[in-house]
């Protein structure tokens, strides 16, 4: 007797319902029957997108941070955490969190001057800086804020919260295509008191070094009436109770490095970027590879560490948008091994019909730079990724590898020695303009702890002086 299982059958008849209601839908949209089969490749991608995880949320919470947090106490106190560190991620949480709550475009806003930036400074006050200006889509996405919002501006270059008598009130610097700062104030008087708990424990803990600006140590009188420009972020640790201003930091050597021999992991990077069955392999005279495919696309591997990619130009129609194109670097870089946990997104940009998305790498919360950058004409950026119509057109990296490390190190944090060394640029030059100073550790440095990088610009031609650190 043949048993007949009717739970089976009816299975496969909703099955057969489905994909004709599929079909017929696809052909009544795209007025053909065709449509059928575009619906259901739409509808694969919507699943392979949520299965894969498209907003990459994990990816974004490392990768978008501030490069610099600066914590103001109001009383020429100042303390300052880089990106990765433990103290920036706390501030950028909770910054995040305001913005998360706030950005609703309903609430009130206005233009201000930057000399208002700059009283930031002088007042009880927290500062997310990004070492390159960054576009709001991604800020938006970051912090769960609505695609239609359109409250914030374009290239945020910072993120300020302070306090009023009614609550907190946040400022936005952005910079526009020239490099000037325009300043937003928002009205959103949240509850500012998580900021304020934390700046008070910064006062009371012993183990963070403080820091003064350039202006409150009284540099303009130092330099002997010539004109050096700053601003107001730019600051140096000052001794406490007159006692030395000290920092553990741990002894490490990290080498920008790639090794030329391993063919292993150089026919693995190559394959990444070209079509290993047909390219051209090429030696260069400093010992570099240079790969070559059919279509021109070139690869360069030098054994410093530097490896480039090059793509042939290719007429774009539609380069598509900053979100998704990052979305695409962030898989790349997954796939490629790139997204080490010391890499954070340092900023981004748009030119042409190429989005660019600048990296930069932190060890132990200090920056990496390497001096005489073959990758970025900024000694902070260790990878440059363009992107366009999520393709990548350019790929500028510097390798790394660290030594095993030598356990930590008190160093002296006295930045008169950088002071020193700024006066004979000084008297050399006139209207120097320092950029950035920062502790960094630089690449492929034998002593093994960190400098004071002190980034310049003098009749707009940039530099930058290199000041080592004393035990």
């Amino acid at each position: 007797m043949i048993k007949i299982n009717f739970e089976r059958i009816k299975t496969y008849f909703l099955i057969f319902l489905i994909i004709t209601s599929i079909f017929l839908t696809g052909s009544l949209w795209f007025d053909n029957y065709e449509g059928a089969f575009v619906l259901v490749e739409k509808v694969a991608s919507k699943f392979q997108e949520k299965f894969n995880g498209v907003k990459y949320t994990e990816m974004y919470d490392q990768l978008i941070q501030p490069y610099k947090v600066i914590v103001n106490t109001g009383d020429q106190n100042h303390y300052i955490y880089y990106a990765n560190d433990e103290s920036s991620k706390t501030v950028w949480n909770l910054s995040k969190q305001v913005l998360t709550n706030n950005v609703t475009g309903k609430k009130r806003k206005t233009i201000v001057d930057k000399s208002e930036w700059e009283s930031l400074f002088d007042r009880q006050t927290v500062v997310c800086e990004f070492a390159y200006p960054i576009n709001k889509e991604l800020i938006k996405s970051l912090c769960n804020i609505s695609k239609e919002d359109n409250e914030l501006p374009e290239k945020i270059s910072g993120i300020a919260f302070t306090k009023t008598l009614e609550g907190g009130l946040c400022y936005i610097n952005e910079k526009n295509d020239k490099g000037e700062s325009i300043i937003h104030k928002y009205y959103w008087d949240f509850n500012y008191t998580d900021f304020e708990n934390y700046i008070n424990s910064c006062i009371e803990a012993k183990n963070y070094s403080k820091y003064m600006t350039l202006a409150e140590l009284g540099t303009n009188t130092f330099i002997d009436n010539k004109t050096l420009a700053f601003e107001k972020d730019i600051m140096l640790p000052v001794a406490v109770n007159k006692q030395e201003t000290r920092k553990q930091v741990e002894k490490i050597k990290i080498n920008s490095y790639f090794d030329i021999k391993d063919d292993n992991e150089i026919n693995k990077l190559v394959m990444n970027f070209l079509d290993t069955n047909d390219v051209s392999k090429f030696t260069t005279n400093d010992g570099g590879v240079i790969f070559t495919s059919e279509n021109k696309d070139t690869v360069t591997i030098n054994s410093n560490g530097y490896i480039e990619f090059i793509a042939k130009k290719k007429d774009i129609v539609n380069e598509g948008n900053m979100l998704n194109n990052f979305n695409d670097v962030i898989k790349f870089l997954r796939n490629n091994g790139d997204l080490k946990d010391e890499f954070y997104l340092l900023g981004t940009a748009k030119e042409g019909k190429e989005y660019v998305f600048y990296f930069g790498m932190n060890h132990e919360g200090i920056p990496v730079i390497m001096d005489n950058n073959p990758a970025n004409e900024n000694e902070l950026c260790l990878l440059e990724i363009r992107v366009s119509a999520g393709e990548i057109t350019l790929y500028k990296k510097i390798d790394t590898a660290k030594d095993k490390d030598n356990g930590n190190i008190s160093i002296n944090l006295a930045g008169s020695k950088v002071l020193d060394d700024l006066l004979p640029l000084c008297e050399a030059e006139s209207n120097i303009e320092i950029d950035e100073l920062v502790l960094a550790y630089k690449l492929n440095d034998e002593s093994k702890i960190p400098y004071w990088y002190t980034r310049y610009l003098y009749n707009d031609v940039g530099g930058h002086i290199l000041v080592k650190t004393s035990k």
